[in-house]
């Protein structure tokens, strides 16, 4: 018996993905996408087409995840690069160059 299985049995308040969604403040198609890719634990006692439960334990682990990693880590947002001082190289776009 896996772990995942073993988990099933245990978890009868897990949450839906847009709960989990709202209490950790990514988009729904987020979590959709972690728990395809495997990085979010789930439970679905009837099979494959029934509800998909997210155990509670999953919002810590995640919390603790993006805590320890910082903005390295692949769960967090993109942020923009630190802007510098220095312009880009290339030339000026023709836009900019009316106001000159």
């Amino acid at each position: 018996m896996s772990t995942d299985t073993l988990l099933c049995h245990f978890v009868v308040d897990g949450l839906s993905p847009k709960e989990f969604a709202a209490r950790s403040g990514l988009s729904l198609s987020t979590v959709h996408r972690y728990l395809k890719n495997g990085h979010l634990k789930k439970c679905q006692h009837g099979g494959k087409h029934c509800r998909v439960y997210i155990p509670e334990s999953e919002l810590f682990r995640l919390a603790c995840e993006t805590s320890e990693s910082g903005e390295n880590s692949s769960l967090a947002q993109d942020q923009p690069a630190s802007t510098s001082s220095q312009p880009l190289s290339g030339p000026r776009p023709q836009w900019s160059r009316r106001f000159q």
